[in-house]
Protein backbone atom coordinates (compact mmCIF):
# COMPACT_ATOMS: atom_id res chain seq x y z
CA UNK A 1 0.00 0.00 0.00
CA UNK A 2 1.02 3.58 -0.39
CA UNK A 3 2.76 5.03 2.60
CA UNK A 4 3.30 1.62 4.27
CA UNK A 5 6.67 -0.04 4.72
CA UNK A 6 6.88 -3.36 6.46
CA UNK A 7 9.02 -6.35 6.75
CA UNK A 8 7.46 -9.74 6.39
CA UNK A 9 7.04 -11.48 9.76
CA UNK A 10 9.56 -14.07 10.78
CA UNK A 11 6.87 -16.40 11.82
CA UNK A 12 7.55 -19.83 10.47
CA UNK A 13 5.37 -21.37 7.74
CA UNK A 14 3.88 -23.80 10.29
CA UNK A 15 2.46 -20.93 12.23
CA UNK A 16 -0.05 -20.31 9.49
CA UNK A 17 -1.21 -23.88 9.52
CA UNK A 18 -2.73 -23.40 12.93
CA UNK A 19 -4.56 -20.35 12.03
CA UNK A 20 -8.22 -20.79 12.00
CA UNK A 21 -9.88 -20.99 8.69
CA UNK A 22 -12.60 -18.79 9.74
CA UNK A 23 -13.00 -15.47 8.15
CA UNK A 24 -10.84 -12.58 9.41
CA UNK A 25 -10.72 -8.91 8.92
CA UNK A 26 -7.63 -7.50 7.27
CA UNK A 27 -7.63 -4.43 9.35
CA UNK A 28 -7.50 -6.37 12.61
CA UNK A 29 -4.51 -8.42 11.51
CA UNK A 30 -2.59 -5.48 10.25
CA UNK A 31 -3.20 -3.55 13.45
CA UNK A 32 -1.95 -6.37 15.52
CA UNK A 33 1.11 -6.75 13.41
CA UNK A 34 1.83 -3.10 13.41
CA UNK A 35 1.35 -2.74 17.11
CA UNK A 36 4.17 -5.16 17.76
CA UNK A 37 6.75 -2.96 16.01
CA UNK A 38 7.85 0.41 17.18
CA UNK A 39 9.68 1.22 13.98
CA UNK A 40 6.84 1.18 11.69
CA UNK A 41 5.16 4.37 10.72
CA UNK A 42 1.53 3.72 10.37
CA UNK A 43 -0.91 5.90 8.64
CA UNK A 44 -4.19 4.38 9.37
CA UNK A 45 -6.85 4.31 6.90
CA UNK A 46 -10.26 2.90 6.82
CA UNK A 47 -10.37 -0.24 4.67
CA UNK A 48 -13.43 -2.05 3.53
CA UNK A 49 -13.88 -5.52 4.77
CA UNK A 50 -12.54 -8.42 2.63
CA UNK A 51 -15.05 -10.40 0.72
CA UNK A 52 -16.25 -13.60 2.12
CA UNK A 53 -14.44 -15.62 -0.51
CA UNK A 54 -10.95 -15.45 0.96
CA UNK A 55 -9.12 -18.75 0.53
CA UNK A 56 -8.82 -21.10 3.37
CA UNK A 57 -5.49 -21.84 4.97
CA UNK A 58 -4.96 -25.11 3.13
CA UNK A 59 -5.56 -23.48 -0.23
CA UNK A 60 -3.02 -20.81 0.60
CA UNK A 61 -0.46 -23.49 1.17
CA UNK A 62 -1.23 -25.39 -2.06
CA UNK A 63 -1.49 -22.36 -4.28
CA UNK A 64 2.27 -21.76 -4.73
CA UNK A 65 2.79 -25.40 -5.54
CA UNK A 66 0.11 -25.32 -8.16
CA UNK A 67 1.51 -22.11 -9.48
CA UNK A 68 4.95 -23.62 -9.62
CA UNK A 69 3.59 -26.66 -11.41
CA UNK A 70 1.68 -24.49 -13.77
CA UNK A 71 4.74 -22.38 -14.35
CA UNK A 72 6.84 -25.45 -14.93
CA UNK A 73 4.20 -26.82 -17.25
CA UNK A 74 3.95 -23.49 -19.02
CA UNK A 75 7.74 -23.35 -19.23
CA UNK A 76 7.80 -26.84 -20.66
CA UNK A 77 5.13 -25.90 -23.15
CA UNK A 78 6.96 -22.74 -23.99
CA UNK A 79 10.25 -24.61 -24.34
CA UNK A 80 8.54 -27.16 -26.56
CA UNK A 81 6.91 -24.43 -28.60
CA UNK A 82 10.15 -22.50 -28.85
CA UNK A 83 12.03 -25.65 -29.78
CA UNK A 84 9.43 -26.45 -32.41
CA UNK A 85 9.59 -22.91 -33.74
CA UNK A 86 13.39 -23.08 -33.71
CA UNK A 87 13.21 -26.36 -35.58
CA UNK A 88 10.73 -24.90 -38.05
CA UNK A 89 12.89 -21.82 -38.46
CA UNK A 90 15.96 -24.00 -38.88
CA UNK A 91 14.16 -26.04 -41.52
CA UNK A 92 12.94 -22.85 -43.17
CA UNK A 93 16.41 -21.34 -43.10
CA UNK A 94 17.82 -24.56 -44.51
CA UNK A 95 15.19 -24.51 -47.21
CA UNK A 96 15.84 -20.83 -47.91
CA UNK A 97 19.55 -21.56 -48.02
CA UNK A 98 18.86 -24.41 -50.45
CA UNK A 99 16.59 -22.17 -52.52
CA UNK A 100 19.16 -19.40 -52.50
CA UNK A 101 21.75 -21.89 -53.64
CA UNK A 102 19.42 -23.05 -56.38
CA UNK A 103 18.75 -19.44 -57.33
CA UNK A 104 22.46 -18.75 -57.39
CA UNK A 105 22.91 -21.81 -59.54
CA UNK A 106 20.13 -20.72 -61.85
CA UNK A 107 21.55 -17.20 -61.84
CA UNK A 108 24.90 -18.60 -62.89
CA UNK A 109 23.19 -20.59 -65.60
CA UNK A 110 21.28 -17.46 -66.71
CA UNK A 111 24.51 -15.46 -66.75
CA UNK A 112 26.15 -18.18 -68.80
CA UNK A 113 23.09 -18.28 -71.06
CA UNK A 114 23.15 -14.47 -71.35
CA UNK A 115 26.78 -14.62 -72.29
CA UNK A 116 25.91 -17.20 -74.94
CA UNK A 117 22.98 -15.06 -76.09
CA UNK A 118 25.22 -12.00 -76.29
CA UNK A 119 27.67 -14.04 -78.29
CA UNK A 120 24.82 -15.26 -80.52
CA UNK A 121 23.45 -11.73 -80.87
CA UNK A 122 26.88 -10.51 -81.90
CA UNK A 123 26.91 -13.25 -84.53
CA UNK A 124 23.40 -12.28 -85.64
CA UNK A 125 24.39 -8.62 -85.89
CA UNK A 126 27.41 -9.61 -87.94
CA UNK A 127 25.21 -11.81 -90.14
CA UNK A 128 22.67 -9.02 -90.57
CA UNK A 129 25.43 -6.64 -91.57
CA UNK A 130 26.62 -9.21 -94.09
CA UNK A 131 23.06 -9.74 -95.39
CA UNK A 132 22.51 -5.99 -95.55
CA UNK A 133 25.64 -5.61 -97.60
CA UNK A 134 24.54 -8.46 -99.85
CA UNK A 135 21.07 -6.90 -100.11
CA UNK A 136 22.50 -3.54 -101.11
CA UNK A 137 24.67 -5.24 -103.72
CA UNK A 138 21.65 -7.16 -105.03
CA UNK A 139 19.58 -3.98 -105.02
CA UNK A 140 22.19 -2.19 -107.10
CA UNK A 141 22.39 -5.19 -109.41
CA UNK A 142 18.59 -5.29 -109.75
CA UNK A 143 18.51 -1.57 -110.56
CA UNK A 144 21.22 -2.15 -113.15
CA UNK A 145 19.24 -5.05 -114.62
CA UNK A 146 16.07 -2.95 -114.66
CA UNK A 147 17.85 -0.17 -116.47
CA UNK A 148 19.31 -2.66 -118.93
CA UNK A 149 15.83 -4.16 -119.37
CA UNK A 150 14.34 -0.74 -120.09
CA UNK A 151 17.13 -0.02 -122.54
CA UNK A 152 16.64 -3.42 -124.16
CA UNK A 153 12.89 -2.85 -124.32
CA UNK A 154 13.39 0.52 -125.98
CA UNK A 155 15.89 -1.07 -128.34
CA UNK A 156 13.43 -3.87 -129.17
CA UNK A 157 10.64 -1.36 -129.74
CA UNK A 158 12.91 0.61 -132.06
CA UNK A 159 13.75 -2.60 -133.91
CA UNK A 160 10.04 -3.45 -134.18
CA UNK A 161 9.32 0.01 -135.55
CA UNK A 162 12.17 -0.38 -138.03
CA UNK A 163 10.86 -3.77 -139.08
CA UNK A 164 7.37 -2.34 -139.51
CA UNK A 165 8.81 0.55 -141.52
CA UNK A 166 10.76 -1.90 -143.68
CA UNK A 167 7.63 -3.98 -144.19
CA UNK A 168 5.65 -0.89 -145.11
CA UNK A 169 8.33 0.31 -147.50
CA UNK A 170 8.67 -3.12 -149.06
CA UNK A 171 4.90 -3.18 -149.56
CA UNK A 172 4.44 0.50 -150.36
CA UNK A 173 3.77 -0.20 -154.05
CA UNK A 174 1.73 -3.40 -153.55
CA UNK A 175 -2.00 -4.05 -153.56
CA UNK A 176 -4.17 -7.00 -152.53
CA UNK A 177 -6.95 -8.24 -154.77
CA UNK A 178 -9.44 -10.34 -152.84
CA UNK A 179 -12.32 -12.58 -153.86
CA UNK A 180 -10.97 -13.34 -157.36
CA UNK A 181 -11.53 -17.05 -158.11
CA UNK A 182 -8.51 -19.19 -158.77
CA UNK A 183 -8.21 -20.98 -162.11
CA UNK A 184 -7.10 -24.57 -162.33
CA UNK A 185 -4.03 -23.71 -164.44
CA UNK A 186 -3.27 -20.28 -163.04
CA UNK A 187 0.00 -18.54 -163.90
CA UNK A 188 1.55 -15.11 -163.39
CA UNK A 189 0.50 -14.21 -166.94
CA UNK A 190 -3.14 -14.83 -166.08
CA UNK A 191 -2.77 -12.70 -162.94
CA UNK A 192 -1.15 -9.84 -164.89
CA UNK A 193 -3.99 -9.97 -167.37
CA UNK A 194 -6.48 -9.78 -164.50
CA UNK A 195 -4.85 -6.63 -163.10
CA UNK A 196 -4.74 -5.02 -166.56
CA UNK A 197 -8.44 -5.79 -167.01
CA UNK A 198 -9.19 -4.08 -163.70
CA UNK A 199 -7.28 -1.01 -164.91
CA UNK A 200 -9.31 -0.98 -168.13
CA UNK A 201 -12.58 -1.19 -166.19
CA UNK A 202 -11.78 1.71 -163.83
CA UNK A 203 -10.09 3.85 -166.51
CA UNK A 204 -6.39 3.48 -165.63
CA UNK A 205 -4.01 2.19 -168.25
CA UNK A 206 -1.76 -0.49 -166.76
CA UNK A 207 0.94 -2.08 -168.86
CA UNK A 208 2.66 -5.35 -168.06
CA UNK A 209 5.88 -3.43 -167.43
CA UNK A 210 4.17 -1.49 -164.64
CA UNK A 211 4.03 -4.67 -162.58
CA UNK A 212 7.19 -5.68 -160.79
CA UNK A 213 5.77 -8.90 -159.34
CA UNK A 214 2.44 -10.64 -158.92
CA UNK A 215 1.49 -13.80 -157.07
CA UNK A 216 -1.28 -15.43 -155.09
CA UNK A 217 -0.60 -15.76 -151.37
CA UNK A 218 0.41 -19.29 -150.38
CA UNK A 219 -1.89 -21.50 -148.36
CA UNK A 220 -4.01 -24.59 -148.50
CA UNK A 221 -5.99 -25.47 -151.59
CA UNK A 222 -9.35 -23.82 -151.91
CA UNK A 223 -11.53 -25.65 -149.42
CA UNK A 224 -13.96 -22.78 -148.91
CA UNK A 225 -15.81 -20.24 -150.99
CA UNK A 226 -13.22 -17.47 -150.31
CA UNK A 227 -10.16 -17.77 -152.58
CA UNK A 228 -6.70 -16.72 -151.45
CA UNK A 229 -5.76 -13.06 -152.12
CA UNK A 230 -3.57 -11.93 -155.01
CA UNK A 231 -0.65 -9.57 -154.34
CA UNK A 232 0.43 -7.25 -157.15
CA UNK A 233 3.56 -5.12 -156.74
CA UNK A 234 3.87 -2.13 -159.05
CA UNK A 235 7.08 -0.50 -160.12
CA UNK A 236 6.01 2.86 -158.65
CA UNK A 237 3.85 4.01 -155.76
CA UNK A 238 2.07 6.48 -158.05
CA UNK A 239 0.71 3.64 -160.19
CA UNK A 240 -0.62 1.91 -157.10
CA UNK A 241 -2.23 5.11 -155.83
CA UNK A 242 -3.76 5.82 -159.24
CA UNK A 243 -5.35 2.38 -159.43
CA UNK A 244 -6.71 2.50 -155.85
CA UNK A 245 -8.11 6.02 -156.37
CA UNK A 246 -9.69 4.97 -159.68
CA UNK A 247 -11.32 1.94 -158.03
CA UNK A 248 -12.75 4.13 -155.26
CA UNK A 249 -14.04 6.59 -157.82
CA UNK A 250 -15.55 3.75 -159.87
CA UNK A 251 -17.38 2.30 -156.87
CA UNK A 252 -18.50 5.69 -155.59
CA UNK A 253 -22.19 6.28 -156.17
CA UNK A 254 -22.83 2.79 -157.55
CA UNK A 255 -25.14 0.20 -156.12
CA UNK A 256 -23.88 -2.90 -154.38
CA UNK A 257 -24.29 -5.10 -157.47
CA UNK A 258 -22.79 -2.53 -159.85
CA UNK A 259 -19.48 -2.04 -158.02
CA UNK A 260 -16.31 -3.68 -159.26
CA UNK A 261 -16.97 -7.41 -159.68
CA UNK A 262 -15.80 -10.47 -161.60
CA UNK A 263 -18.49 -10.06 -164.27
CA UNK A 264 -17.30 -6.63 -165.49
CA UNK A 265 -13.73 -7.98 -165.44
CA UNK A 266 -14.68 -10.75 -167.87
CA UNK A 267 -14.16 -13.62 -165.44
CA UNK A 268 -16.51 -16.52 -166.07
CA UNK A 269 -18.69 -17.90 -163.33
CA UNK A 270 -20.88 -16.38 -160.67
CA UNK A 271 -20.69 -12.64 -160.11
CA UNK A 272 -18.50 -11.83 -157.13
CA UNK A 273 -17.53 -8.44 -155.72
CA UNK A 274 -13.82 -7.70 -156.05
CA UNK A 275 -12.01 -5.84 -153.28
CA UNK A 276 -8.76 -3.95 -153.79
CA UNK A 277 -6.69 -2.55 -150.93
CA UNK A 278 -3.11 -1.85 -150.00
CA UNK A 279 -0.84 -4.77 -149.17
CA UNK A 280 -0.30 -4.35 -145.42
CA UNK A 281 1.82 -6.22 -142.87
CA UNK A 282 -0.10 -8.27 -140.27
CA UNK A 283 0.53 -5.75 -137.46
CA UNK A 284 -0.97 -2.92 -139.52
CA UNK A 285 -3.96 -5.08 -140.46
CA UNK A 286 -4.65 -5.74 -136.79
CA UNK A 287 -4.29 -2.05 -135.96
CA UNK A 288 -6.63 -1.16 -138.82
CA UNK A 289 -9.21 -3.62 -137.45
CA UNK A 290 -8.99 -2.01 -134.00
CA UNK A 291 -9.24 1.46 -135.57
CA UNK A 292 -12.46 0.49 -137.38
CA UNK A 293 -13.94 -0.75 -134.10
CA UNK A 294 -12.93 2.49 -132.41
CA UNK A 295 -14.48 4.51 -135.24
CA UNK A 296 -17.78 2.66 -134.99
CA UNK A 297 -17.96 3.19 -131.20
CA UNK A 298 -16.99 6.87 -131.26
CA UNK A 299 -19.08 8.16 -134.17
CA UNK A 300 -16.27 8.51 -136.69
CA UNK A 301 -17.76 8.40 -140.16
CA UNK A 302 -14.58 7.47 -142.05
CA UNK A 303 -11.70 5.15 -141.29
CA UNK A 304 -9.22 4.33 -144.05
CA UNK A 305 -5.60 3.54 -144.85
CA UNK A 306 -3.30 5.45 -147.14
CA UNK A 307 0.27 4.27 -147.73
CA UNK A 308 0.22 2.21 -144.57
CA UNK A 309 -1.10 5.08 -142.41
CA UNK A 310 -4.47 4.74 -140.68
CA UNK A 311 -6.82 7.72 -140.59
CA UNK A 312 -10.01 8.53 -138.71
CA UNK A 313 -12.13 11.46 -139.82
CA UNK A 314 -14.96 13.54 -138.51
CA UNK A 315 -14.11 16.33 -140.88
CA UNK A 316 -17.34 16.09 -142.81
CA UNK A 317 -19.15 17.00 -139.60
CA UNK A 318 -17.04 20.19 -139.49
CA UNK A 319 -18.01 21.09 -143.04
CA UNK A 320 -21.69 20.41 -142.46
CA UNK A 321 -21.60 22.49 -139.25
CA UNK A 322 -20.71 25.64 -141.17
CA UNK A 323 -23.68 27.99 -141.43
CA UNK A 324 -22.73 29.19 -144.90
CA UNK A 325 -21.58 27.66 -148.14
CA UNK A 326 -17.79 27.32 -148.30
CA UNK A 327 -16.30 27.52 -151.78
CA UNK A 328 -12.71 27.15 -150.65
CA UNK A 329 -10.81 26.64 -147.40
CA UNK A 330 -7.11 26.35 -146.70
CA UNK A 331 -5.47 24.18 -144.02
CA UNK A 332 -1.84 24.44 -142.91
CA UNK A 333 0.44 22.28 -140.76
CA UNK A 334 -1.26 19.15 -142.12
CA UNK A 335 1.73 16.79 -141.83
CA UNK A 336 1.46 15.84 -145.49
CA UNK A 337 4.05 14.01 -147.55
CA UNK A 338 4.29 11.99 -150.74
CA UNK A 339 3.31 8.86 -148.83
CA UNK A 340 0.76 10.57 -146.60
CA UNK A 341 -1.95 12.19 -148.74
CA UNK A 342 -4.84 14.03 -147.07
CA UNK A 343 -8.44 12.70 -147.19
CA UNK A 344 -10.98 13.59 -149.84
CA UNK A 345 -14.25 15.39 -149.14
CA UNK A 346 -17.39 14.92 -151.17
CA UNK A 347 -18.12 17.72 -153.67
CA UNK A 348 -14.66 19.23 -153.21
CA UNK A 349 -11.46 19.07 -155.21
CA UNK A 350 -8.45 18.60 -153.00
CA UNK A 351 -4.97 20.08 -153.60
CA UNK A 352 -1.95 19.60 -151.34
CA UNK A 353 1.78 20.22 -151.22
CA UNK A 354 4.16 17.31 -151.70
CA UNK A 355 7.47 19.03 -150.94
CA UNK A 356 8.19 18.58 -147.23
CA UNK A 357 10.60 20.66 -145.18
CA UNK A 358 9.89 19.06 -141.81
CA UNK A 359 7.34 16.70 -140.34
CA UNK A 360 4.60 19.14 -139.39
CA UNK A 361 4.43 21.27 -142.53
CA UNK A 362 2.09 20.88 -145.50
CA UNK A 363 -0.82 22.80 -147.05
CA UNK A 364 -4.18 21.31 -148.05
CA UNK A 365 -6.76 23.30 -150.04
CA UNK A 366 -10.35 22.20 -150.69
CA UNK A 367 -12.23 23.90 -153.55
CA UNK A 368 -15.76 23.16 -154.73
CA UNK A 369 -15.83 20.94 -157.78
CA UNK A 370 -17.93 23.37 -159.88
CA UNK A 371 -15.24 26.05 -159.60
CA UNK A 372 -12.83 23.80 -161.55
CA UNK A 373 -9.70 25.18 -159.96
CA UNK A 374 -6.15 24.19 -160.90
CA UNK A 375 -3.09 24.07 -158.66
CA UNK A 376 0.65 24.55 -158.97
CA UNK A 377 3.37 24.01 -156.36
CA UNK A 378 6.34 26.24 -157.13
CA UNK A 379 9.83 25.68 -155.78
CA UNK A 380 9.96 27.53 -152.49
CA UNK A 381 12.65 28.19 -149.87
CA UNK A 382 12.06 27.79 -146.11
CA UNK A 383 8.34 27.19 -146.44
CA UNK A 384 5.46 25.67 -148.40
CA UNK A 385 3.66 27.39 -151.25
CA UNK A 386 0.63 26.35 -153.29
CA UNK A 387 -0.95 28.39 -156.11
CA UNK A 388 -4.67 27.87 -156.78
CA UNK A 389 -5.77 29.28 -160.14
CA UNK A 390 -9.50 29.87 -159.98
CA UNK A 391 -9.70 31.71 -163.28
CA UNK A 392 -7.44 33.97 -165.34
CA UNK A 393 -8.69 36.77 -163.12
CA UNK A 394 -8.02 35.26 -159.71
CA UNK A 395 -5.08 33.43 -158.15
CA UNK A 396 -4.92 32.36 -154.50
CA UNK A 397 -1.40 32.04 -153.07
CA UNK A 398 -1.37 29.78 -150.00
CA UNK A 399 1.78 29.61 -147.90
CA UNK A 400 3.14 28.15 -144.66
CA UNK A 401 6.38 29.26 -143.04
CA UNK A 402 7.71 27.08 -140.16
CA UNK A 403 8.67 29.08 -137.06
CA UNK A 404 12.00 27.26 -136.82
CA UNK A 405 13.46 29.65 -139.42
CA UNK A 406 14.40 32.80 -137.53
CA UNK A 407 15.63 34.81 -140.49
CA UNK A 408 12.96 35.79 -143.03
CA UNK A 409 15.28 36.95 -145.84
CA UNK A 410 15.18 33.67 -147.81
CA UNK A 411 11.42 33.38 -147.37
CA UNK A 412 10.78 36.98 -148.50
CA UNK A 413 13.03 36.49 -151.57
CA UNK A 414 11.22 33.26 -152.52
CA UNK A 415 7.85 34.97 -152.01
CA UNK A 416 8.95 37.90 -154.20
CA UNK A 417 9.91 35.50 -156.98
CA UNK A 418 6.55 33.67 -156.85
CA UNK A 419 4.51 36.88 -156.76
CA UNK A 420 6.47 38.24 -159.71
CA UNK A 421 5.46 35.25 -161.85
CA UNK A 422 1.71 35.59 -161.19
CA UNK A 423 -0.10 37.27 -164.11
CA UNK A 424 -3.62 37.36 -162.70
CA UNK A 425 -5.19 40.74 -162.06
CA UNK A 426 -6.34 39.77 -158.59
CA UNK A 427 -4.13 38.01 -156.04
CA UNK A 428 -5.29 36.65 -152.71
CA UNK A 429 -2.57 35.74 -150.21
CA UNK A 430 -3.27 33.63 -147.10
CA UNK A 431 -1.52 31.28 -144.76
CA UNK A 432 0.26 30.72 -141.46
CA UNK A 433 3.37 32.87 -141.97
CA UNK A 434 4.63 33.11 -138.35
CA UNK A 435 5.64 36.75 -138.85
CA UNK A 436 4.09 39.06 -136.26
CA UNK A 437 2.70 42.04 -138.19
CA UNK A 438 2.10 43.85 -134.87
CA UNK A 439 5.87 44.15 -134.35
CA UNK A 440 6.39 47.59 -135.87
CA UNK A 441 9.95 47.83 -134.59
CA UNK A 442 11.14 44.73 -136.40
CA UNK A 443 13.09 45.35 -139.59
CA UNK A 444 12.22 41.94 -141.03
CA UNK A 445 8.51 42.61 -140.48
CA UNK A 446 8.77 45.92 -142.34
CA UNK A 447 10.59 44.27 -145.25
CA UNK A 448 7.81 41.69 -145.45
CA UNK A 449 5.00 44.28 -145.34
CA UNK A 450 6.81 46.49 -147.89
CA UNK A 451 7.07 43.54 -150.28
CA UNK A 452 3.36 42.77 -149.94
CA UNK A 453 2.45 46.45 -150.42
CA UNK A 454 4.57 46.53 -153.58
CA UNK A 455 2.21 43.91 -155.07
CA UNK A 456 -0.88 45.69 -153.79
CA UNK A 457 -1.47 43.34 -150.83
CA UNK A 458 -2.47 44.60 -147.41
CA UNK A 459 -3.03 42.69 -144.17
CA UNK A 460 -6.76 42.15 -143.66
CA UNK A 461 -6.47 40.66 -140.15
CA UNK A 462 -6.17 43.37 -137.51
CA UNK A 463 -6.64 41.29 -134.35
CA UNK A 464 -4.31 38.79 -132.69
CA UNK A 465 -4.49 35.25 -134.01
CA UNK A 466 -2.21 33.65 -131.40
CA UNK A 467 -1.87 35.23 -127.95
CA UNK A 468 -0.98 38.90 -128.63
CA UNK A 469 0.58 38.20 -132.02
CA UNK A 470 -0.80 38.27 -135.53
CA UNK A 471 0.89 35.33 -137.23
CA UNK A 472 -1.86 34.26 -139.66
CA UNK A 473 -2.28 36.55 -142.65
CA UNK A 474 -5.00 37.19 -145.23
CA UNK A 475 -4.32 39.81 -147.91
Amino acid sequence: MAGVQRTPPTTPRTQFSSVSTQKTRSESDISAAVSESDYVNINRSNKRPHNDVSPHGASDQESPLKLECQLAKWKKEQDSSIAKQLADQTDLIAKLSSDIGEIKKQNNLIQASNAEICKTNAGIVQSLEFFNKQFEDLKREVETLRKERRDQQIYIENLEHKIIDLQRKSRSSGIELRNIPQEATESSTNLIKTVCNIGSVVGVRIAETDLRDIYRLPGKANTSTAPRPIVAEFSTVQTKQSLISAVRLYNKGRGKDDKLNTSVMGIAGDRRPVYIAEHLPPSTKKLFYLAREFASKNAYKFCWISNGNIYLRKFEAFVSALQFSVDMFVLTECWTSENNPPPNIDSYDMFWTKNSINQNDGIVVYVREEIRARSCEPVFSEGNCLLINISPEYTVLCSYRPPCFRNTINYINALDKVLGNIHSKNIIFTGDININTFDNAGGQVQNYLNLMAMYGLRQGITKPTRLNNCLDHFM
